[in-house]
């Protein structure tokens, strides 16, 4: 490894990012964003030689492959994808300019003059996994192990259309990353509150006050024509629930489930017209989608997409 003019390594790792933490001066303030093994909406970057991680650029095949938005990688290929990967840490060439971090380049696979191909499952279960010793911290109460179904598959192949001139490469990755759905108590009005009686939540003794008049409500109940009728509607609606035991905090279930789903792939054609003049296109893409989703109706549930598109051509002549 030479980290002051480049590294270039066949790829061994789900996310070619991981790489770069092999190279003198490339460290990361959040070593978990490395472990996810996700590829989509990966937001884990290096910080090499001191810089910040937005002072990074990436290509791929020698096409910009920066997010312009945050500075994070807009397209990860899969692993198998990959032919090569090159780390420029310090002292770039000028034709890179313009970044005072490391320079991350990764070509793509092109076909040859035999047909090779791979297939790839990675999958974790919690069925398979042990709890975390957090969960058995206190004697005599286990925490169950939290759900977890994580699936990684697709696979490659690559050949020759015309022996010797026309070839192809092409790729698919998907991700399944879903917990399935869990319960956590969350805190609800009660039925006192919900008419306007706060005293469950008043110490003894002491008492709320009217904002408008600064003298204490009467036995700390509200008077109905104080409370909000937009406030009542929503408390008094069938999407918000109603307690389940007779606590003021804790009284009531939420149940979330999460999930990330990712399809992506790339497309290579190369075609060599004689020794000295090589054509080359490919087109990738990606498309992650990762909702939340509460029993909770009145909550909020997010809805991320993230979706790339990258397409370069080339032409190579050699004089």
């Amino acid at each position: 490894i030479d980290a002051r003019t480049n590294v270039s390594l066949p790829l061994a790792s789900r996310n070619y990012l991981q790489l770069t933490l092999l190279t003198p001066g490339a460290v990361t303030p959040s070593p978990t964003g490395f472990q996810s093994g996700q590829n989509a909406g990966q937001v884990a970057r290096p910080e090499i030689n001191g810089n910040r991680f937005t002072a990074n650029s990436y290509l791929l095949d020698g096409m910009d492959n920066n997010d312009a938005g945050s500075n994070y990688v807009a397209y990860s290929p899969q692993p198998d994808a990959i032919q090569e990967f090159r780390a420029i840490t310090q002292n770039a060439p000028a034709d890179f300019g313009n970044y005072m971090g490391g320079v991350i380049s990764a070509s793509i696979k092109e076909g040859t003059n035999s047909f090779h191909g791979s297939v790839f499952e990675f999958f974790r279960n919690d069925k398979l996994n042990a709890n975390q010793w957090m969960n058995k911290l206190i004697p005599g109460s286990t925490t169950a192990r939290q759900k977890m179904r994580w699936n990684e598959f697709g696979g490659a192949i690559g050949g020759p259309i015309l022996k010797d001139k026309l070839f192809f490469f092409a790729d698919y990755e998907g991700e399944r990353f879903d917990f399935p759905s869990t319960s956590s108590l969350i805190t609800v009005f009660t039925a006192k509150e919900r008419t306007g009686d706060v005293s469950e939540l008043v110490a003894a003794g002491k008492n709320i006050v009217d904002p408008l008049t600064g003298q204490p409500f009467q036995n700390n109940v509200i008077p109905k024509g104080r409370l909000s009728t937009a406030a009542l509607a929503i408390l008094n609606s069938k999407y918000y629930p109603t307690p389940i035991n007779g606590l003021i905090q804790g009284n009531a279930y939420n149940t979330t489930a999460i999930v990330t789903d990712n399809d992506q792939g790339d497309g290579r054609i190369d075609y060599a017209a004689s020794d000295k003049d090589h054509f080359m296109g490919r087109f990738s893409y990606s498309h992650m989608t990762n909702p939340t989703i509460n029993s909770f109706a009145l909550d909020y549930n997010p809805f991320n997409v993230v979706s790339t598109w990258n397409f370069v051509t080339g032409y190579t002549r050699t004089i």
